[in-house]
């Protein structure tokens, strides 16, 4: 039992065929100990030999001397059959809840389990409007799995809420939303109904987790961590300095399983979870700054009010996942999957998300200040907060000094964007009929995971959706309405004046213009050194462009004035910023875009 939380099928298998084998031998031992001439075979035969020769016993059930005759013949087999019948009821258990009971999430006997219908199986996880979003078998669910326990009269929830049971996501909103349809009507019966409908629903916690639970901890590899540090490092706490992080060592949690597990307002500094999967995982609330996440499996995991400063989510698959009020500041998200992301309140400042997928996704309230969505494909995502059941949301996204140099933006709503020093110099290459259906598609396969739209009872929704997906990457990105001063700088390309007539022409720029971006970018880097990050990386690597910058960022990292984001610049970023400096710029190279980031993490 205890292997369980450890998601090994290797080691669960080795211990589920040495249990099988303890209870073989006792099989073949116990009966040597019963049988006079120490025979287990002889001792199975005669249990078995009573069905054999039961025939005889019924035939002469209505003589009695002959019934007793027969049962006095039969007796050593009846003996060997009682103690054959302990033995079973003694070990098959024991195999059944080794091979049954004992599983894994997700493997292939739990789901087969856990699609017979209730009471065989029961609800062990619920979505925010009460309804069962995962199944599990009932002895399965009661010794291994946090369960809902729906439906509670007023003395059992009170003694299971006294033993540390929770209330169960969305049970007080459903019991809000019952009262407030009783009111209308005052008569005597309405209220009385009234009183009964509210669904008392708590999670109960298992005697025996099969799924990690460590909620409140702070998880690094030094085993004896200084007080004074834990303290520093608690999920509640403000943001640690660079010499907290020098003082601690990340645990190495590489290629393992915690699918599930809980980690809730926990904190596991540079942590190393690459090629790890935390599928369905709980890290709400949850620090996991500097964590190395690359190629990890988050599909479905809920990071809400979590922070994941300068994490690495490299090529991660983020499909499904709740980001909702997250702080990913500084985090890079190249390669990442993000297709169908539904999230609000998301903070994203300086985040690198090039090249990553976000198709079809939904960001309300969104802050991308300083973010590189470099050749990211953006179709069909939604700033705007358009929902499935129609209502629009009249939110923005902040994308302030954000590169969207090539990314792709067919169909996405920006509308009401703030997009003061961004680069909006897109691909407006329309998409085929076949690219559509190839993205909508992919779409189908990331919601159809969520629970949101897992089932057959939210097949209309998921259609409804991607429906709504294939109309608009139809079309081009929505600017309209933007949030605006009087001709904020932005970039565009010379044909886009239609779109974005408001914003520059990248290729004719003025000295007059450029010093609008200037003050706008320097304003950005001295506050947030995510941001002045980004702006170095994108100076160095696109020189031809923002070569212009180098001066001005090189000038504020040697004077005297406060700017925290570009303060400590290594030598090397600043001898490459004085070669855009120097007249012969044309000659540079191309440097390596992580070198810029190494330096920065190395800095923070």
């Amino acid at each position: 039992m205890a292997i369980l939380p450890y998601h090994s099928p290797d080691l669960l298998l080795w211990q589920r065929v040495a249990l099988s084998i303890d209870v073989l031998l006792l099989a073949w031992l116990w009966p040597k100990t019963l049988d006079s001439h120490d025979s287990s075979r002889d001792w199975w035969k005669r249990g078995f030999g009573l069905f054999i020769g039961w025939g005889r016993v019924w035939q002469a059930r209505r003589d009695g001397a002959a019934l007793k005759t027969a049962l006095t013949q039969r007796w050593p087999e009846f003996r060997a059959f009682i103690h054959m019948a302990l033995l079973g009821v003694v070990l098959l258990p024991v195999v059944l809840l080794s091979w049954l009971v004992a599983c894994l999430p997700d493997s292939p006997e739990d789901r087969w389990l856990a699609g017979f219908p209730e009471p065989i199986s029961i609800t062990v996880d619920v979505d925010n409007d009460g309804k069962s979003t995962r199944r599990a078998f009932a002895l399965t669910a009661s010794l291994h799995e946090q369960h809902a326990r729906q439906d509670l009269s007023e003395d059992d929830f009170n003694s299971l809420q006294a033993q540390g049971a929770k209330p169960c996501p969305g049970s007080e909103q459903a019991d809000k939303s019952m009262l407030d349809k009783a009111k209308p009507d005052s008569s005597p019966t309405s209220q009385s109904n009234a009183k009964k409908e509210p669904n008392r629903c708590l999670m109960v916690q298992p005697w025996l987790p099969r799924n990690l639970i460590l909620r409140e901890k702070v998880l690094t590899a030094d085993p004896l961590l200084k007080p004074e540090l834990e303290v520093k490092f608690q999920a509640s706490a403000e943001s640690p300095k660079q010499d907290d992080f020098d003082q601690i060592r990340g645990l190495d949690l590489q290629n393992r399983n915690f699918d599930y597990a809980d980690f809730s307002r926990s904190s596991l500094p540079k942590v190393d979870l690459r090629y790890a999967s935390l599928k369905q995982a709980a890290l709400i609330g949850s620090r996991l700054d500097r964590a190395l996440m690359q190629y990890t499996h988050l599909e479905n995991a809920n990071l809400e009010r979590g922070k994941s400063i300068g994490a690495d989510f490299s090529s991660a698959s983020l499909i499904g996942t709740n980001l909702s009020y997250a702080d990913l500041t500084d985090a890079i998200l190249v390669l990442t999957k993000l297709t169908g992301l539904d999230s609000r309140f998301v903070t994203l400042n300086g985040v690198d998300l090039s090249f990553s997928n976000l198709v079809g996704a939904t960001l309300d309230e969104t802050k991308l200040v300083g973010a590189n969505l470099e050749s990211a494909n953006l179709t069909g995502m939604d700033f705007n907060g358009f929902s499935v059941k129609g209502a629009v949301v009249r939110a923005s996204v902040d994308l302030t000094g954000a590169n969207l140099n090539n990314a792709k933006l067919n169909g996405t709503h920006l509308s009401h964007a703030i997009l003061l020093g961004a680069d909006l110099r897109i691909d407006r290459k329309p998409l085929t009929e076949n690219e559509i259906i190839v993205l909508a598609e992919e779409l189908r396969g990331a919601l159809s995971h969520t629970a949101e739209y897992r089932g057959s009872d939210n097949l209309y929704e998921l259609e409804e959706r991607i429906e709504e997906f294939k109309r608009r990457a139809s079309h081009p990105a929505d600017f309209s309405r933007i949030l605006k001063p009087i001709q904020p700088p932005c970039l565009r390309n010379s044909e886009d004046k239609d779109l974005l007539p408001h914003c520059m022409v990248a290729e004719a720029l003025t000295d007059k213009d450029r010093q609008l971006f200037i003050d706008i970018f320097l304003r950005l880097t001295c506050e947030s050194s995510a941001v002045a990050s980004r702006m170095i990386e994108r100076t160095l690597n696109y020189h031809w462009d923002y070569g212009w910058l180098s001066k001005p960022l090189l000038d504020a990292s040697q004077s005297n004035i406060k700017c925290t984001g570009i303060a400590g610049l290594s030598e090397e970023i600043k001898a490459q910023l004085k070669k855009l400096v120097t007249p012969d710029t044309g000659n540079l190279e191309k440097p390596v875009t992580f070198m810029v980031r190494q330096a920065h993490h190395k800095r923070n």
